[in-house]
């Protein structure tokens, strides 16, 4: 028994101070223990960007060509000699500018020539209504038969017929007249002009003297390929015009 015992008393002191080495080592805190302050993580920086919906142009290159929105020929509509010409080649000119002038001399007689026979035929109506006046009176008197009354009723009729026509004639004369000065019908750039002053120009070909084209506004006409991706709506895929 007392062997046993001194056998066993010399462990103690050496397995207490272990013991205590062990209790302090489970006391320290661990320095890779994430609750510890020195194991926090610095924040990091970041950016933020706000996204906003925005329209985007679609560029597309076509082939094209400009046109004017209106073209008008300008044409002699009476016969004549060409006494001036009032334009420059290429100017801009505006409706109802005058262009060219025909010599009118022969479309001025004319008025006049139409103009004394609107007197005429009213000089003939005044003196048949007086004619079938007086005839009226005499059927009512039974001076004169009803068959004279007729007649005069008649030929005053006639006479107001001759007043009619000798008046459209002379607004044709006037009419006429009024084309042997050549007046812009659209405003525009004026082209090259073929014809010149000295000229013989005829209406009864038509003969084109220059030609206007007005270009404000102005079209673009274009083209594209129908398996063209690029296409959207406001580019027909056939092409098209815009203004």
């Amino acid at each position: 028994m007392r062997e046993r015992e001194r056998r066993r008393l010399p462990i103690v002191p050496v397995i207490t101070p272990y013991l205590v080495v062990l209790a302090l080592c489970g006391c320290k805190p661990s320095a890779t223990d994430p609750t510890t302050p020195e194991a926090e993580t610095p924040p990091m920086d970041v950016s933020t960007v706000t996204v906003v919906a925005t329209t985007i142009p679609r560029m597309l290159d076509l082939p094209g060509r400009l046109a004017s929105t209106r073209v008008a020929e300008v044409r002699a509509q009476v016969s004549g000699i060409i006494q001036q010409r009032t334009f420059e080649e290429g100017s801009v000119v505006g409706k109802g500018d005058v262009l060219f002038q025909i010599d009118p001399a022969i479309y001025r007689a004319e008025v006049d020539t139409r103009t004394a026979a609107v007197a005429r035929a009213e000089a003939t109506r005044v003196q048949a209504q007086r004619q079938s006046e007086r005839t009226e009176t005499l059927v009512e008197g039974q001076a004169a038969s009803t068959a004279q009354n007729d007649i005069a009723v008649a030929t005053l009729r006639q006479a107001e017929a001759d007043v009619a026509s000798a008046k459209a004639q002379l607004a044709r004369a006037r009419i006429d007249l009024d084309f042997a000065t050549v007046r812009a019908p659209i405003a525009g750039r004026i082209g090259r002009a073929p014809i010149t002053e000295g000229a013989l120009v005829g209406g009864a070909d038509a003969t084109k003297l220059a030609i206007i084209q007005q270009i404000d506004p102005i079209f673009a006409d274009f083209s594209a390929s129908a398996s063209d991706p690029g296409g959207s709506p406001n580019a027909p895929p056939a092409g098209g015009r815009r203004r």
